[in-house]
């Protein structure tokens, strides 16, 4: 995190008895301490009041959508010292985006979505296969196919590949073949 911020915590939410979420305003240290002088100084250039004017509203809506708040997560030890948890900072602008996303959750717009990943991790968990790798890809799964009692094929199974699959109505062999050739076309 940049030492040259601010925070100033607008809301804040106990998620659990150690954990609180907080989305805070970040308030940049180079931002200027007085800004009617900085005003002044840019009016200074205008003849026209009715130009300044319209300027100075198209700025302030601009500095508005440039706001950054940051949302992350404070954690008690039992002991009473916590600590931060590393968050994400966002945009104005962006904020609509991930309610949004928040909102398509809450309404059940994943649910498909979730409901095979769920059947997947328990039908892969019943054959002791379910990995996960948190570097590509927060779920994924081994999936084993086999085309013959003697072959097994392991092929990884990415929420991706999920929504491929929802999205081209494939069987799970033309979606193996299909992400074998998206590899192939990749080495290439």
């Amino acid at each position: 995190m940049q030492k040259d911020v601010r925070f100033h915590e607008l809301w804040s939410y106990d998620a659990s008895e150690r954990q609180k979420i907080k989305i805070s305003f970040m308030i940049s240290n180079n931002q200027s301490i007085h800004p009617q002088l900085n005003e002044e100084y840019i009016k200074s250039f205008y003849d026209d009041e009715d130009d300044y004017n319209l300027r100075k509203l198209e700025r302030a809506q601009k500095a508005k959508l440039r706001q950054k708040f940051y949302f992350n997560a404070l954690i008690s030890y039992a002991d009473g010292k916590s600590f931060r948890t590393k968050g994400f900072s966002l945009y104005r602008h962006q904020i609509t985006e991930f309610i949004s996303a928040l909102n398509k959750i809450v309404s059940g717009e994943f649910d498909d979505t979730l409901t095979a990943l769920e059947k997947n991790i328990a039908k892969y968990d019943s054959q002791g296969g379910m990995e996960t790798d948190h570097k590509s890809n927060p779920i994924k799964k081994n999936r084993i196919s086999s085309n013959n009692k003697n072959e097994q094929k392991i092929e990884q199974l990415t929420v991706e590949e999920i929504e491929i699959r929802k999205k081209h109505q494939l069987t799970e062999e033309e979606l193996v073949d299909y992400m074998n050739e998206i590899k192939n076309l990749s080495k290439k």
